[in-house]
């Protein structure tokens, strides 16, 4: 459960920006914001809420996908939005903060193979994964996307499209890289999930 503070500083996110995220494809919107949020608060408290506060969790959820509509890199977008902006929302943040908030907009995408910045890094490419969720609706989103970049391809290409994603991004040895923290929490839903992938 979010404090009023934060409960106050979603709703003004969504008020302000979410015409923007109408940009992007279906799957990298407000439901997917929501999840990320979810996940990330789930994650946190599994370590006494000790590792980031929810003011960094909120802007990082709702901002880390702004830029979405750019695929190849709107993580560096984002990014860089979070540092130069100066959109109320970001009124009062100290710069150490915002330094720390906008990187962890930089390092949230699964194939990030740096070091991460800053435990709110770590944790927040860990809530990018959402909440683990059953292959079939991974794979309904998955769909969603590709059929929103490829409008003009027969629905069984779509789906092949989808299976061949499943394997190469969340399978065994797939390039979804999942921070330890989020292994920790998952450790067996991952297990099941990998074993369902290797059957498609």
């Amino acid at each position: 459960m979010l404090s009023t503070h934060a409960m106050t500083l979603r709703s003004d996110i969504i008020k302000e920006f979410s015409p923007k995220w109408e940009l992007n494809d279906p799957a990298h919107r407000q439901a997917h914001f929501d999840a990320v949020l979810e996940c990330g608060l789930y994650i946190n408290s599994q370590h006494d809420n000790q590792i980031a506060n929810e003011r960094d969790i909120v802007l990082v959820a709702y901002f880390h996908d702004l830029f979405a509509w750019s695929r190849v890199n709107h993580h560096q977008l984002s990014q860089g939005y979070v540092i130069t902006t100066d959109h109320p929302i970001f009124e009062g943040i100290a710069d150490v903060d915002r330094d720390r908030i906008a990187y962890a907009c930089g390092e949230h995408r699964a194939s990030f193979k740096g070091n991460f910045s800053t435990a709110l890094s770590q944790l927040m490419n860990a809530a990018d994964r959402e909440l683990p969720k059953p292959l079939s609706e991974m794979m309904e989103r998955s769909f969603a996307y590709n059929r929103h970049v490829n409008p003009n391809l027969p629905e069984r290409e779509v789906a092949k499209i989808v299976h061949g994603h499943m394997k190469e991004k969340y399978g065994r040895d797939g390039y979804a890289r999942y921070p330890e923290i989020y292994l920790k929490a998952f450790q067996k839903q991952i297990s099941k999930l990998h074993d369902e992938i290797d059957a498609l």
